[in-house]
């Protein structure tokens, strides 16, 4: 199935995160905290990012819901089960009202069905498109970033940004190989 969205204005976004409180339960060990949001319209160049440890958590969740509410669809990998109810939840502990119901294209949760490969975003990427530009992180690199020192802010950024942009061409790429199934309106 190919979606072709004239004039529709899509907002690819990606979190980033980090443990904030033990939990309890084995499932689900720790409670997290947004620590970096990036977005792009595809009608734009501009990357917009928003840092916990530059800006308060409310500057950044205003930041981003302002631009949440100027799109008519939001696209990222795995947002559906992942991005949007962790910015809900940011939300709603700074007692601000949840997002608003979105047209969300999802290129994991959207996938046609198959197997025996991953659906990672890198491995999709690098499958479709022959190279894998992944901003990869390693764990001393990921402990700086939830430290917040400035050079852990500053490899957050490389990263968040690098999964939008790779986002943006992953979208493209199942769309053309017809890969997506129609999206759906996300409602929190």
């Amino acid at each position: 199935m190919k979606f072709k969205f004239p004039k529709t204005r899509i907002l690819t976004y990606d979190c980033e995160c980090r443990p904030l409180s033990y939990t309890g339960n084995v499932k689900a060990p720790t409670t997290d905290e947004i620590t970096a949001i990036a977005a792009k319209f595809n009608d734009e160049e501009e990357v917009h990012v928003f840092l916990l440890g530059e800006l308060t958590m409310p500057q950044i969740l205003r930041s981003f819901v302002e631009l949440w509410d100027e799109s008519d669809a939001v696209a990222g990998h795995y947002i559906k089960p992942f991005d949007n109810p962790m910015v809900n939840g940011m939300l709603l502990e700074q007692g601000m009202d949840p997002l608003q119901p979105k047209l969300s294209i999802d290129t994991k949760c959207d996938l046609i069905k198959f197997r025996s490969l991953s659906k990672s975003q890198q491995n999709l990427f690098q499958m479709l498109l022959g190279f894998d530009e992944k901003q990869g992180m390693s764990q001393m690199d990921w402990r700086e970033a939830n430290r917040l020192t400035h050079t852990g802010l500053a490899e957050t950024q490389r990263r968040v940004v690098g999964d939008v942009l790779q986002h943006e061409k992953l979208r493209r790429a199942l769309t053309e190989a017809k890969m997506l199934k129609p999206p759906k309106t996300w409602r929190p």
